[in-house]
């Protein structure tokens, strides 16, 4: 990995890094070209530092035609956390995430202990609770496959920056009144009702004029950003 400080090592929280993934995309070899990905709601467990990941899926079609050809496949899943600027648009924009990727050998399960320990394995993942062997419909698993992925390497990315401190009244309201051109002062006053004046002007100080906003506390919208103009300034 070439952010090595980025690398999450231990077993355990890679896995429940992993857990906290809402799917993953896995891979298939195709023969030539592009290999085959589909997205796929997925069950783990862990034993020691062994990952095996479990699937389901219909009992026919690309995904089962072409493991039969290849076992070996490939799987990622990630969990985005939060999108947020850090600097200026856009380039500021970046990511919190963690992600964990990894491959393994695939196989079709047939006997029925293992498919319903896997179908186990997989709704503990979503809905956090065991259910018994005797209430997964006979019908439905007649009609169900289920894959068990022996995960031989996996690896585990993350990165969480702490969130930054919410900005006060003052600041909001001096971001929102900023402007290319040089400010003279400014004298502000956030309580409800009350005017928010300050002097702004171009060099020299003679072409400076006087100009009132008003504003109130409890919606803090900026009546420049909304296209507002509550005050004119008088004309010379």
């Amino acid at each position: 990995m070439r952010k090595s400080e980025r690398e999450v090592k231990d077993a355990a929280e890679k896995f429940a890094a992993l857990l906290r993934c809402g799917y993953m995309t896995l891979a298939v070899a195709r023969g030539e070209g592009a290999p085959y990905l589909v997205p796929l709601n997925f069950g783990a467990e862990l034993a020691g530092e062994r990952l095996t990941l479990y699937f389901h899926c219909a009992r026919e079609g690309t995904k089962l035609a072409l493991l039969q050809k290849c076992a070996d496949v490939s799987f990622c899943a990630a969990n985005m956390m939060r999108v947020f600027n850090k600097g200026v648009a856009p380039c500021g924009y970046t990511t919190d995430y963690e992600s964990v990727c990894g491959s393994g050998r695939a196989e079709v399960l047939s006997s029925e202990e293992e498919r319903l320990h896997g179908l186990r394995v997989l709704m503990e993942h979503y809905a956090q609770e065991e259910f018994p062997d005797a209430s997964f419909d006979a019908r439905a698993l007649s009609l169900t496959a289920v894959v068990k992925v022996e995960v031989s390497e996996w690896t585990c990315k993350r990165l969480v920056r702490p969130k930054s401190p919410p900005r006060s009244h003052a600041a909001m309201w001096e971001r929102c009144f900023s402007m290319p051109r040089r400010i003279s002062a400014i004298s502000a006053r956030l309580c409800t009702g009350r005017a928010l004046s300050f002097h702004c002007g171009q060099p020299p100080a003679t072409n400076r004029r006087r100009i009132s906003f008003s504003c109130t506390r409890r919606t803090q919208q900026c009546p420049v950003s909304s296209g507002t103009n509550p005050v004119s300034a008088p004309k010379r």
